[in-house]
């Protein structure tokens, strides 16, 4: 896979909404995302999976989640890498799971 001119995965693929559309009800398969708030976490595409599928896990859609707690995330992630340590999210799941909650 390579990359697109603004360094964008080709197997990234985005949606843009039509008429009737609700940004609290995407197609299934995609997620509401605001280009602002992703600016904000110093995140760009492609978003690692693990990371979406954690916060489906827990109920929460990516704009939902602060902008501190999602580099907090990804910066799990990406210790975890260079430490050749690569996490999942199970593993993930279990590490930030409150205190004193039963899963």
């Amino acid at each position: 896979m390579g990359l697109t001119p603004f360094g964008v995965s080709e197997s990234v693929e985005f949606c843009l909404p039509v008429v009737g559309d609700i940004a609290e009800s995407p197609p299934d398969g995609y997620f509401t995302c605001f280009e602002e708030y992703l600016m904000q976490c110093h995140l760009w595409f492609p978003m690692p999976e693990a990371v979406v599928q954690l916060f489906g896990r827990f109920g929460q859609a990516i704009d939902q989640v602060s902008p501190r707690g999602l580099q907090h995330v990804v910066r799990i992630l990406v210790l975890s890498y260079e430490r050749c340590l690569p996490l999942d999210v199970d593993h993930l799941e279990v590490m930030l799971m409150p205190v004193g909650s039963s899963a």
